[in-house]
């Protein structure tokens, strides 16, 4: 199977930039500092345990950083793109909504814990009702996560099914596909204005939910473990060429997922 020499808008000018942000991370570890100083410093007469609730609120300061090594853009291609890659179907990456469920439910946990440490009921009922909206983020997470994020070619349409939305959209309706040159590294699946097509909200937490003036689809590359460029391709490949829209849903599409450069 071959590459092919569709149109690269947008591709040209990408520029894989997963930098990392050093002054983020210098930021992050001077605040996780902070808050252990702020634990024992806190935890009361020589010999006492310190609060559990600011070690975890330091645990989360700390883990912060690794969101952002996490959620980044792809870089694999060839065969390295099936490890999220099957038929024509590609899945979110599983680090960062793993990472997120952690985050959040830690948040809750440290609050819980701190209106413990307070020894007061009304310590206890405040920082109680400060955890709810992490716990429901939580088990929001949790549900969106049993729907399978991904993005889905059928013979019908792109289907993108995210944390907090789906969207189907008919190739009919599809104008152009292009990677946005810009960071984060995003393909819009552009649609005029008027063009109907399904979008659906499935959970009420916004999450990765779409901008609401844009007409189309909007796929953030960093939940995906692909070449931004070759995902692209790929996807404009069965916009192009719908004679060859056969093979989706089969290994066929994969296999040339998996035989495109960026």
């Amino acid at each position: 199977m071959n590459t092919f020499d569709a149109p690269t808008s947008g591709a040209e000018e990408y520029v894989h930039d997963n930098r990392i942000d050093l002054k983020f991370i210098a930021g992050v570890l001077f605040l996780e500092f902070f808050a252990f100083a702020f634990v024992y410093g806190a935890s009361g007469p020589e010999g006492s345990s310190p609060d559990i609730g600011g070690i975890l609120f330091g645990v989360v300061l700390g883990l912060i950083p690794a969101m952002r090594f996490i959620h980044r853009a792809g870089r694999r291609t060839g065969f390295g793109v099936r490890r999220t890659a099957a038929a024509s179907t590609v899945r979110y990456t599983h680090g960062v909504l793993r990472l997120s469920m952690l985050l959040v439910l830690l948040v809750a946990i440290a609050l819980i814990m701190f209106g413990i440490s307070t020894g007061e009921a009304g310590g206890l009922i405040i920082f109680s009702l400060f955890s709810i909206p992490f716990l429901v983020a939580w088990a929001a997470l949790i549900r969106s996560a049993r729907g399978r994020p991904r993005i889905e070619l059928t013979l019908d349409g792109i289907v993108q099914q995210g944390l907090g939305f789906k969207k189907s959209i008919p190739w009919n309706s599809v104008a152009s596909v292009l990677l946005q040159p810009t960071w984060p590294p995003a393909i819009g699946v552009m649609v005029p204005w008027g063009e109907p097509f399904e979008h659906t909200k499935t959970c009420k937490l916004r999450l990765d939910e779409q901008p609401g003036l844009f007409s189309g689809a909007f796929i953030d590359c960093r939940f995906f473990d692909v070449h931004p460029v070759v995902l692209t391709q790929w996807i404009r490949f069965y916009l192009e060429y719908p004679t060859l829209r056969q093979e989706l849903g089969t290994e066929a599409a994969t296999d040339r997922l998996a035989n495109l450069l960026p």
